[in-house]
């Protein structure tokens, strides 16, 4: 699920830079093609980018997901007074 999250994530970056950049040149075709040919390939990449930086330890965000039952067990108990 947080592989999904991640994709997710880096395609609303990329499309959040890329779009506007191409608004602007709207009257270089040329350039505008690269641009949205570019952001096609990241999206497309987008997955294995994902996968490698997770399992190489990379990123920008770090959850830990913790089990509540595994918590209870490594915490100290306290004895009653």
């Amino acid at each position: 699920m947080l592989w999904l999250i991640s994709i997710l994530l880096q395609v609303t970056l990329v499309c959040l830079i890329a779009w506007p950049l191409a608004g602007l040149l709207q009257r270089r075709a040329a350039a505008r093609y690269w641009v949205l040919f570019g952001l096609l390939v990241v999206i497309l990449l987008s997955p294995a980018l994902s996968a490698v930086t997770q399992h190489w330890g990379w990123g920008l965000l770090a959850v830990q997901i913790t089990d509540e039952s595994q918590s209870r067990e490594l915490s100290p108990k306290r004895s009653a007074l």
